[in-house]
């Protein structure tokens, strides 16, 4: 308990510029995971997201951070809708291939869980 709230607090203070997708990806998705959903936290993790540039993000790391941030406690649904219109942008190649077929569910599966069954809905028709 008290490694992950000393963590958060070091990420916190952290400049936006050091952090890269996969490494925002993997601390969301493992906060979440351990059921620590520091509203602080993940509101800091959401502004260094929305300000990484569109083509960085990769399937993957949507799924990640799209089911991060469909936690009832630190659902963002300004961050979910930013993810949305990124997949849409996708290459039609990068989310029709047979290894999308989980990250694509994962990402459904969140925008659902997250009460954005509309833009859900949106998302299955485009991917």
């Amino acid at each position: 308990e008290r490694v992950f709230k000393y963590l958060a607090l070091v990420v916190k203070k952290m400049d936006a510029w050091t952090f890269d997708i996969d490494t925002v990806a993997a601390l969301a998705d493992s906060y979440r995971r351990a059921g620590h959903a520091d509203p602080s936290l993940f509101a800091r993790l959401s502004t260094v997201l929305q300000q990484i540039d569109a083509v960085s993000f990769s399937l993957s790391s949507i799924a990640t951070v799209a089911n991060a941030y469909s936690d009832p406690r630190v659902v963002d649904k300004a961050l979910l809708g930013r993810l949305a219109m990124i997949l849409q942008q996708m290459d039609g190649k990068v989310v029709s291939g047979p290894e999308a077929v989980q990250d694509v569910s994962v990402i459904l599966n969140a925008y659902a869980t997250a009460d954005m069954r509309e833009t859900a809905l949106n998302l299955s028709h485009t991917l």
